[in-house]
C-alpha cells in the first residue's frame, strides 16, 4: 500500500493534465465523425499532403504527392516516412497521423512531468504547470491538426532543455575534452528531420557553444543536427528539384540573396517584422513572448541558476528568429513548438520565484506586475480560445469541401490531370498528374513564383501543356485576367468557414470541349453532396 500511495502522490499531476488534454479531444472528435459520418478529417487540408506522400512512399517507392514524379511538397522530412512505416505494416488509413500525434502528445506530457519533478515543484505546482502547457500550445487542437507539429515540439523540448543542462555542466567542466551527451546530438536531429524551423534552435545552441570556445563541439552538433536535411537536400537536388522543399522556399520569409535585398531587409524589413507582425494571434504572441522572456531575465537575474539563463536566451533568441524568418499566419500551428518550449519555462519560474518577490513588493507596484502581465499574456488566451473554436468546424469544413472535390474527381478524372488549389485531399484519393496552383506539389509552379512570372499566361501555357480539360480553384486566389480565360461551369459553397480558402469554390473547364461532360458530371454528382452545400451553376 505505501508503494501505491507514493505512485499516485508521484503521478497524479501527470494523470490531471492528460485527462485535461485527452478530453477536449474526445469531444471535439465525436462532434467531427457525427457531422462528417464516420469520415475521418482533419483542420487543414495540409495533413493530407503528408498521406499522400506517405502512401506513395509505401506503395510506389517515391517521394512524391503523386506516383509520376518526385515532388518536395513537404516541410518535414520524418514525418511522411513515419506515417509510410506505419502504412507498411496497414495499410493507408487516415486515422494514422491522429494516432501518431496522440501518442507524441502523451510522450510530451510525460517528459515534461519528469523535468517538472527535477526541478523539485509540489505537486500542485506541477499541475498549473502542466494544464498551462495543455492549453496554451493548446495540445489538443495541434494533435487535432493531424501534421508534424506535435513532433517537432516533442523533439525541440527534448533537444533544448537536455542542451541547455549538458551547457551548465560544460561551464563549469574546464576540460577541453568535455563532450555533449548522445542525447543531444540525437534530439537536434530529430527536431531538424521533423521540421526546418528547428534550425533556429540548432543554430542557436551551436552559437553558444562556439562563444564558449568549444569549437568541435560546436561543428559535431551542427553536423549531425543538419544531417538528415542534408542528405534529404542533395536526394532533392538529384532528382532535379531544389535543396529545400517547396513549402519552405515559398512560405519562409528570407530576403534575397543580393547585396540590394539584404540591404532593405537589414535596414527596413526586419523592423517592419519585429513591430508591425500580422494581425493574427499567432504573431502577437510570439512577439509577446519576445518581450516576456527578456523581463523575467532582468527581474530574476539574482535567483537564476543552473540551466534556466541559457533556456531564456535560447528561447528568448528563437522568438526573434522566428518572427524574423518564418510564417506566424498559418492557424496557431508553425510557433506552437516555441510555445509548448516556453511556457513550461516560464510557469516554474514563475511559481518558485514570483512569489516570495511579490511579497516584498507594496500595493502598487503588485497591481502594476498584474496588469502589465494580463496585458502581455491575454494574447496567449485569446489564440487558445480561437483555437479551440475552428479546430472541430475546420475538419467538417474538410469533409463539405475538399473530400467532396475529392470524391468528384475520383470518380470522373482519376488519372486525368487536373489544375488544383488544394492537393493534399484530391491526391491522396486519386492517382492523377495534377498541376498545383499555388506551387507546393509542382516544381515548374514553384520555379514560377520564385522568379516571378507567374503570370496567367503561364499558367494558361501550364494547363495546355499538361492537357489539362479542367481546374478547380478558389475565385478569390487567382486573378481575373486568367479566369476569363476559362468556361466557369458551377461553384459549391460550404456554411460556417472556419479554414478553408474560401467559402466557394469554383469549377472551370479549360477548353470549349471540356464545357459540357463537366456540366454533366457536376450535375449527375449533385445528389451525393452533403445537405448544407450550395451549388450554382453557371
Amino acid at each position: 500500500m505505501p508503494k501505491i500511495q507514493q505512485a499516485l502522490a508521484r503521478y497524479w499531476p501527470l494523470a490531471v493534465a492528460l485527462a485535461a488534454f485527452i478530453t477536449p479531444v474526445v469531444i471535439i472528435e465525436y462532434h467531427v465523425l457525427k457531422a462528417t459520418h464516420g469520415f475521418f478529417s482533419y483542420t487543414f487540408d495540409d495533413a493530407f499532403i503528408h498521406l499522400s506522400i506517405a502512401k506513395n512512399i509505401a506503395q510506389h517507392g517515391i517521394w512524391s504527392i503523386s506516383p509520376h514524379e518526385f515532388t518536395s511538397a513537404s516541410s518535414s522530412v520524418l514525418y511522411p516516412l513515419l506515417i509510410a512505416a506505419v502504412f507498411k505494416l496497414s495499410g493507408p488509413h487516415t486515422v494514422i497521423p491522429f494516432v501518431l500525434n496522440l501518442l507524441a502528445a502523451i510522450g510530451f506530457l510525460i517528459v515534461l512531468h519528469q523535468w517538472l519533478r527535477r526541478q523539485q515543484l509540489s505537486p500542485l505546482r506541477q499541475v498549473i504547470v502542466l494544464l498551462a502547457v495543455v492549453f496554451l500550445v493548446p495540445l489538443p487542437v495541434v494533435v487535432i491538426y493531424g501534421m508534424e507539429h506535435t513532433l517537432q515540439l516533442l523533439a525541440c523540448f527534448l533537444f533544448v532543455y537536455a542542451f541547455a543542462g549538458a551547457l551548465e555542466k560544460l561551464r563549469h567542466s574546464p576540460a577541453v575534452a568535455a563532450e555533449l551527451p548522445w542525447q543531444v546530438y540525437l534530439y537536434g536531429a530529430l527536431a531538424m528531420a521533423m521540421r526546418y524551423e528547428s534550425i533556429f534552435l540548432v543554430g542557436l545552441a551551436v552559437l553558444l557553444l562556439l562563444t564558449s570556445r568549444r569549437w568541435l563541439l560546436a561543428f559535431q552538433l551542427g553536423l549531425v543536427s543538419l544531417l538528415p536535411v542534408l542528405v534529404f537536400g542533395l536526394y532533392s537536388l538529384y532528382k532535379g528539384s531544389y535543396f529545400m522543399p517547396n513549402s519552405v522556399l515559398l512560405k519562409s520569409t528570407f530576403p534575397p540573396l543580393t547585396t540590394g535585398g539584404l540591404f532593405h531587409f537589414l535596414t527596413d524589413d526586419i523592423f517592419y517584422r519585429l513591430y508591425f507582425v500580422n494581425t493574427t494571434a499567432g504573431g502577437v504572441v510570439v512577439q509577446r513572448l519576445l518581450i516576456i522572456c527578456p523581463l523575467l531575465y532582468l527581474l530574476w537575474a539574482k535567483q537564476l541558476r543552473g540551466a534556466y539563463r541559457y533556456l531564456l536566451i535560447l528561447l528568448t533568441a528563437n522568438a526573434l528568429l522566428h518572427l524574423v524568418f518564418a510564417s506566424t499566419n498559418a492557424w496557431f500551428r508553425y510557433e506552437a513548438y516555441l510555445v509548448g518550449c516556453t511556457v513550461p519555462l516560464l510557469g516554474v519560474l514563475a511559481v518558485k520565484y514570483l512569489p516570495p518577490i511579490m511579497k516584498t513588493w507594496g500595493p502598487t507596484a503588485r497591481g502594476a506586475f498584474v496588469f502589465a502581465g494580463a496585458v502581455l499574456f491575454i494574447p496567449l488566451l485569446l489564440r487558445s480560445k480561437y483555437a479551440f473554436k475552428i479546430a472541430g468546424q475546420g475538419c467538417i469544413n474538410v469533409y463539405e469541401q475538399q473530400y467532396q472535390v475529392a470524391r468528384f474527381v475520383k470518380k470522373y478524372y482519376e488519372k486525368s490531370p487536373v489544375a488544383l488549389h488544394d492537393i493534399g485531399t484530391v491526391c491522396y484519393y486519386s492517382q492523377g498528374k495534377h498541376v498545383d496552383m499555388v506551387g507546393l506539389g509542382n516544381l515548374e509552379v514553384t520555379r514560377a513564383f520564385l522568379h516571378h512570372y507567374a503570370t496567367p499566361g503561364f499558367f494558361d501555357w501550364l494547363t495546355k501543356k499538361d492537357s489539362v480539360p479542367i481546374a478547380i480553384l478558389y475565385d478569390q486566389a487567382f486573378t481575373p485576367s486568367l479566369l476569363r480565360r476559362w468556361n466557369k461551369v458551377a461553384s459549391w459553397k460550404i456554411p460556417r468557414n472556419a479554414t478553408c480558402y474560401a467559402d466557394s469554390i469554383s469549377f472551370y473547364a479549360l477548353t470549349p470541349d471540356a464545357v459540357a461532360e463537366l456540366r454533366t458530371r457536376l450535375q449527375a454528382f449533385k445528389d451525393s453532396l452533403p445537405r448544407d452545400v450550395v451549388v450554382k451553376d453557371y
